[in-house]
């Protein structure tokens, strides 16, 4: 028996303000709402300071928007990925290893040793928190929703650039505690084409896992690198926008045309439309 799927009027009607209500009203949901209170009685309960606690409760949090998502469109949205799915993920993210290479040069470089160093709790709790929130708010969430609403091989270049941006955009935030202008506006760029890479891979293959893990390990990567690495020169940041801008051309190679019948087939199989 299938199950009873549920009316979704405002999102079947209304795709640009509900792809921006699903990434921006997730984030806060996970974070702000949710985040705060689960950080709020972990505190309580462990005696963790908030500083740990909180990321710890948004990464719950945003686990819980995913399955919520998930629980909202049953009986319309296959999302349980198969191993299959989750390899070709593996496979299809494996040119962040040349960014991690790069990153470990330059701490070798500079540090005289490779960022693999220990890191506090809560840098842990951090990147937890954001590779889970941010990829159910800004991958799962939006594409998915997005190849539910636009059927057609003209559209997945947009699906794959407007929760990249979004992402990006997302990072300004991070102007409040850095003070520097210059310095998140750097981030926002290097966050669009981590974001457009991120998004290509989860496109092709419908598995939301890999992204996320390569998320968290890449962001533990970078905290462990500030252990030993407090101020970089400028050539340094031209040297990570030109890797972050070759994994944005290739996530765009991924979504290439001769690619899409077969990105629009795996999407109808998940949202039933076979």
């Amino acid at each position: 028996m299938s199950k009873q799927k549920v009316s979704h009027k405002f999102l079947d009607n209304h795709t640009i303000p509900g792809v921006i209500i699903l990434m921006f009203g997730g984030m806060i949901i996970s974070q702000f709402v949710i985040g705060y209170i689960l950080g709020f009685l972990l505190s309580r309960l462990t005696g963790l300071k908030l500083t740990t606690a909180v990321p710890f409760g948004v990464s719950i949090g945003g686990i819980i928007l995913l399955f919520f998502y998930y629980f909202w469109f049953r009986g319309e949205y296959n999302w349980k990925p198969d191993k299959a799915m989750f390899l070709e993920g593996i496979k299809l993210l494996s040119p962040i290893l040349i960014l991690w290479a790069v990153d470990g040069g330059i701490c070798w470089y500079f540090a005289g040793r490779f960022p693999l160093g220990p890191i506090p709790l809560s840098s842990v709790a951090a990147c937890l928190m954001a590779g889970i929130s941010e990829e159910v708010a800004f991958r799962e969430l939006p594409i998915s929703y997005l190849t539910r609403q636009w059927k057609e091989e003209k559209y997945i270049p947009a699906i794959v650039l407007i929760p990249g941006v979004a992402f990006g955009l997302v990072h300004m935030t991070n102007m409040v505690a850095s003070g520097s202008l210059f310095e998140s506006g750097m981030q926002t760029v290097l966050s669009v084409f981590f974001g457009i890479f991120f998004s290509a891979v989860f496109l092709r293959t419908g598995c939301i896992w890999p992204p996320l893990i390569a998320h968290v390990l890449h962001d533990l990567f970078a905290f462990s690198s500030t252990v030993y690495i407090k101020e970089l020169p400028d050539p340094v940041v031209i040297i990570w926008l030109v890797v972050e801008l070759g994994l944005a051309i290739y996530g765009f190679y991924l979504v290439r045309r001769s690619k899409r019948p077969e990105i629009l087939a795996l999407w109808n199989r998940k949202w039933n439309r076979d």
